[in-house]
């Protein structure tokens, strides 16, 4: 009973050791940073004063590239918003606002080749539906002509037998009401 409750002791000393060490491991991993381009060896991250040689050269790199990639994007942003006529994005920008105004694009969608594609589309199957709605209405127009006539030969002959079947009122017999 002695000897468990000892080995139990021992191997929870060894748990705590391990997830210890993992967590010192962890927090000295996220102050050190990785250095080039697959190598293994980690660098401490320090200031830009204290770098020296290559580091500096490497630090510097990325510190130009950050600035030339925010650079640009601050580029598209005043290309998008300043009414800049010489500019190409914003003459496009300009012609779809035309458009919209004309009442070309009923929805307020951007105009762009998808949505050129979807509203062309949606025009197609509303001429198609129109197409085939005007078909129904000759159908139905030719049908009902066809009709009419074919019943107005039935309609005169039915017309006459009814004359026919009726009591016959002489011109004498109203005067004399």
């Amino acid at each position: 009973m002695k000897q468990s409750w000892m080995w139990n002791q021992k191997r929870n000393k060894g748990v705590v050791v391990t997830v210890v060490a993992v967590a010192a491991v962890t927090i000295i991993a996220s102050k050190y940073k990785k250095i080039g381009q697959g190598k293994e060896t980690w660098q401490f991250c320090e200031p830009m004063e204290t770098r020296t040689g290559w580091r500096m050269m490497n630090a510097t790199d990325q510190q130009r590239n950050r600035d030339r990639s925010d650079s640009i994007e601050n580029y598209k942003l005043r290309t998008t918003n300043s009414p800049n006529h010489n500019n190409h994005k914003c003459k496009n920008i300009l012609k779809q606002m035309k458009i919209r105004h004309k009442g070309v694009q009923s929805q307020n969608t951007p105009f762009n080749s998808n949505n050129l594609t979807r509203i062309l589309k949606q025009t197609q199957t509303q001429t198609q539906i129109a197409q085939v709605d005007s078909t129904v209405h000759l159908t139905n127009f030719y049908y009902h002509t066809i009709n009419n006539t074919h019943h107005h030969y039935h309609q005169k002959k039915h017309q006459l037998q009814l004359e026919q079947s009726l009591p016959e009122i002489h011109e004498d017999s109203r005067k004399e009401n």
